[in-house]
């Protein structure tokens, strides 16, 4: 693990994805609004995904069945059905994940191309990148590799799609492995398990300073508030806490 140099705070990607989800909430947390700590339904969901995807493949190649899958989601699955907008989409939430797990888990196990388990699984790195004058954190869902190393597939999953904060960990994870493994990712993929769509982008050196450039505007923002508010009310909106002063 890298130790923090003087200089700009650490960037830590649950932090950054905090802030691009809403800017205003992130602010009232970091002002200890108590509110703004209640968990809305897709962080309970994506606490459960990670750790089902996790437990799978700590399991023996020949108990990765459906039965195991089921019983690793049932595990994490929140009893909280007052953060969701309704007893339905609370089950229908949970069902559609069980399905989507099937089929990236079990339908689809050569990992487009990539055979094996992951050489990494839910594990927090951190790197100090010079250009930018501060230390980098970055938690690795899976990451899978070839004998050789020459292949690098990095593997997020979230709950929904949300182009920002799947914009923002390709330039996050692209800078991380260059600076932290001498080399960028084969591959960068984001799943998003309920909308069942995959993003995915295949880097190269060129591009890293691009990718500098990116986090060197985001590190100017300070993640800060700022005054921003979210335009309308959208779905992430519904069951917000703060949704009353936001959208005032």
């Amino acid at each position: 693990m890298a130790e923090q140099r003087p200089g700009k705070a650490m960037l830590e990607d649950y932090r950054l994805e905090d802030w691009l989800r809403c800017p205003y909430r992130y602010a009232r947390k970091r002002a200890s609004d108590r509110r703004a700590d209640r968990l809305h339904w897709r962080q309970l969901a994506q606490y459960a995904i990670s750790h089902a995807v996790d437990g799978f493949y700590q399991l023996p190649p020949q108990s990765r069945k459906r039965e195991a899958l089921d019983q690793l989601l049932d595990s994490r699955w929140t009893n909280k059905v007052n953060r969701f907008e309704s007893a339905s989409q609370y089950e229908h939430v949970k069902a559609l994940l069980k399905v989507r797990l099937y089929d990236l888990l079990l339908e689809n196990g050569n990992h487009n191309g990539i055979n094996g388990d992951p050489i990494i699984a839910f594990e927090r790195f951190e790197t100090y990148v010079q250009p930018l004058g501060t230390t980098l954190s970055v938690i690795f869902h899976t990451v899978f590799g070839d004998t050789c190393g020459r292949e690098l597939v990095i593997r997020k999953y979230t709950v929904n799609e949300d182009r920002d904060i799947s914009e923002a960990f390709r330039h996050l994870v692209t800078v991380f492995c260059y600076y932290a493994f001498g080399q960028v990712p084969s591959r960068i993929e984001v799943h998003a398990m309920l909308d069942g769509t995959v993003q995915s982008w295949q880097p190269d050196a060129a591009g890293v300073c691009a990718s500098v450039d990116y986090l060197r505007l985001l590190l100017s923002f300070e993640m800060d508030e700022g005054g921003i508010r979210k335009s309308g009310d959208v779905a992430e909106c519904r069951t917000c806490p703060l949704r009353g002063d936001c959208l005032a």
